[in-house]
């Protein structure tokens, strides 16, 4: 698994870094805006900004290994929790 090889996170770290911080601002808002919620403003939000902005290549890597590699590997953590 890619993840687990010290060039990945190397490579990765500043979307990495980026991609929980830009969730926790989109959650706070979110809760202050209650018919949309948290996931919903950071959808809405992510698609407004990706639209008007050319995202910086450094974060491109790690945004992609979020969307990816992180996430699959968070749905087999939360699976091997269930009962």
């Amino acid at each position: 698994m890619q993840i687990l090889t010290l060039s990945f996170w190397k490579k990765c770290w500043p979307g990495l870094v980026a991609a929980p911080a830009l969730a926790i601002v989109a959650a706070d808002i979110g809760d202050r805006i209650a018919w949309l919620g948290g996931a919903g403003f950071g959808i809405l939000s992510g698609v407004i900004v990706a639209s008007l902005f050319k995202m910086p290549a450094i974060l491109k890597p790690g945004f992609s290994a979020a969307g990816k590699q992180v996430l699959q590997l968070a749905v087999i953590l939360l699976g091997a929790g269930l009962n």
